[in-house]
């Protein structure tokens, strides 16, 4: 999946699907689903309109393509 202009950057958003759960990749990220939103949390507060966007990317990809 692709999520196009979303975050502080308006960054490209990947999501693939592997046998070990969800890998995304954005910006210099990459990593399984427990890796970005430890770095989505580390990087904005939960009122954040990207902290918002990002945790709905990951609703949506694991909606899509998620277990």
């Amino acid at each position: 999946m692709l999520f196009n202009g979303f975050g502080f950057s308006n960054r490209c958003t990947y999501v693939f699907p592997t046998d070990t759960g969800l890998y995304f990749r954005c910006g210099c990220f990459a990593g399984n689903e427990k890796e970005f939103k430890e770095q989505i949390k580390n990087t904005y507060d939960k009122k954040n309109k990207h902290y918002k966007e990002y945790m709905t990317i990951i609703e949506l990809a694991n909606i899509n393509v998620g277990e």
